[in-house]
């Protein structure tokens, strides 16, 4: 059953989405709650009957939960034939997604399918991920198919790199900030606020300053906060993903990160074996990147290549050796020679 959202309608011009016993169709013929979005699989905007603002913010609240939207008119409504066209575009669209979010993370080697296996059970868990990998594994892709499989798919996905955050700046973008708490401050939610109810990816979560770390633990078990210069206690309740590109063994190296907070968010982890533990895949993976856009072929003598190499930068590197030798390639077909590493 998919429920689709549609705004500007009405039942008298969009009978055709009650006679699909597959399509669960709201009519909203005016403005609503944007919230309630995530509650649907497509929307479907009926133009000329809400503003432009309204649809901006429609548009962009869809991008962001990755639900397809598709726009008509009164005159199409009022069309079966049309009408049942969109409805078919409609399923087409939400079964590809729902493909390709099994296809995030590319390979067939034993040890990605338990990888795999380990995230179709851990995703319909309650509990805290940590994924160990080095750079270049799929860090970020393993944390969106988890998301992607998880009960609260539609809900926020928050993707933060630690590593990248200024030490000046990660406390008000973890917390948030109301007006007068320093020099020009003004009233903004951090992602701890954005995330409540959906999901936190925190990316080399190490790198995130010791002083915060105590802070953020506290969250964790208290799942409240108040913003920096508030007075007022906020909800924050979410599913926690964190990744590291460091071994275990040297997560703890020069005191910088605090063995409490491992403990708490690693209650599962996920390890992404390097590529070069994995060659078998490379084809596969090969496959994949060079279809996007039917670039080209790859023949036998390349993959061979490709297998012989060590892949310090694992799958970023495989995809960006890719990218660079494609260009040499005669007639559509990447060969041994066009390799360029």
């Amino acid at each position: 059953m998919f429920h689709v959202l549609i705004l500007g309608g009405n039942k008298g011009i969009n009978l055709y989405f009650l006679s699909d016993n597959s399509i669960k169709a709201v009519f909203c013929s005016t403005e609503f709650d944007i919230k309630e979005l995530t509650n649907f699989d497509a929307a479907v905007v009926v133009c000329g009957n809400l503003s432009d603002l309204f649809l901006r913010t429609v548009e962009q609240e869809c991008r962001r939960l990755g639900i397809p939207i598709f726009y008509t008119n009164e005159k199409d409504c009022r069309t079966t034939i049309d009408g049942h066209r969109i409805l078919e575009t409609i399923k087409v669209k939400i079964d590809r997604m729902r493909v390709q979010s099994e296809d995030l993370f590319i390979g067939h080697s034993a040890a990605i399918q338990k990888l795999k296996r380990n995230v179709n059970y851990l995703s319909k868990q309650n509990c805290s991920i940590f994924i160990v990998g080095e750079t270049g594994t799929g860090k970020e892709v393993l944390a969106d198919l988890i998301f992607r499989k998880a009960s609260n798919f539609k809900q926020a996905f928050i993707k933060i790199n630690c590593a990248a955050i200024p030490p000046g700046l990660a406390e008000s973008q973890m917390f948030g900030s109301e007006v007068g708490a320093y020099t020009d401050a003004v009233s903004f939610a951090g992602f701890l606020e954005k995330a409540h109810g959906g999901t936190l990816f925190l990316d080399e979560i190490p790198d995130l300053p010791v002083e915060l770390q105590s802070k953020f633990l506290r969250v964790l078990e208290e799942k409240t906060f108040f913003r920096i210069g508030g007075k007022k206690k906020i909800d924050s309740e979410f599913r926690l993903i964190t990744a590291s590109n460091r071994p275990r063994s040297e997560l703890f190296r020069n005191d910088g990160f605090r063995s409490d907070l491992y403990y708490r968010i690693a209650e599962c982890v996920l390890e992404i074996p390097p590529l070069r533990e994995r060659l078998e895949d490379i084809p596969l993976l090969c496959y994949h990147f060079l279809s996007v856009g039917n670039k080209c072929l790859i023949a036998d003598s390349a993959i061979e290549k490709l297998m012989s190499h060590r892949w310090p930068g694992n799958v970023r590197e495989l995809k960006n050796v890719l990218i660079r030798s494609e260009i040499n390639a005669a007639d559509k077909i990447l060969r041994a020679d066009d390799i360029l590493f």
